[in-house]
């Protein structure tokens, strides 16, 4: 069975286009989308964020809701880049929330810290960067738990490293896609230097592999715990 990307979303016509200029434009865009109950669109306009606080919990910005309860809505955010700022306290970029949806498009994401983005929804990566992000599980993505779901296309992991296991994915949950996308550099302590992979999805994620690049053995393992 393969999936594409479109397939991974709910269909529903964006409600609005936010185009901030400002980490606070940004962060009020977030939190306008996840109030408005319908699908938004958040243009960075080529533009680089540098987060230097926290905003909740350990995240740099809002967490990505199931829009107002409507689990049809989804988020996208594109063309641009999200970066922690050097010296900034520890904080992950990102994270979506159970039965939330965001698309990041032409997006660059880099120096998150115990994770750049943690997913307990759905995640769809496409035609962007996750470069020299850290964490203990998973250094540019913790896809969290059994209800978890993420399918990437055209895009790079490079130089991302885990403490633990998944230098640059740990995958506790479902990927559903992985194409045309290149892992390099990636390195974990434990298991996987590029994807960690639980038990539970062993079997799929090996039907998955033959779509993507990796340029050193050592960047994958599929780990049976």
């Amino acid at each position: 069975m393969c999936m594409c990307l479109s397939a991974l979303l709910p269909q529903v016509a964006p409600a609005a286009t936010f185009t901030p200029t400002t980490v606070a434009q940004l962060i009020s865009a977030i939190n306008t989308a996840n109030a408005n109950g319908a699908s938004d669109i958040i243009d960075l306009g080529g533009l680089t964020f540098t987060l230097t606080a926290i905003d909740n919990g350990v995240n740099g910005l809002p967490v990505v809701l199931a829009d107002g309860g409507n689990t049809l809505a989804t988020l996208a955010i594109a063309n641009g880049t999200l970066v922690r700022g050097v010296g900034a306290p520890v904080f992950r970029l990102l994270e979506v929330a159970v039965d939330a949806a965001l698309t990041l498009d032409r997006v660059t994401i880099s120096n998150g810290s115990g994770s750049a983005l943690l997913n307990n929804g759905l995640l769809v990566i496409a035609n962007s960067t996750f470069s020299g992000n850290a964490g203990t599980a998973g250094g540019a993505v913790q896809n969290a738990n059994t209800g978890s779901i993420i399918g990437i296309a055209g895009s790079t992991f490079s130089d991302n490293t885990s403490t633990g296991s998944g230098g640059a994915i740990f995958n506790g949950g479902t990927i559903g896609i992985i194409s045309s996308s290149t892992f390099s550099g990636n390195s974990a302590t434990a298991n996987g230097g590029g994807i960690h992979n639980e038990e539970h999805n062993h079997n799929y994620e090996l039907h998955v592999l033959r779509q993507y690049r990796i340029k050193r053995r050592r960047d994958l393992q599929l780990h049976r715990c």
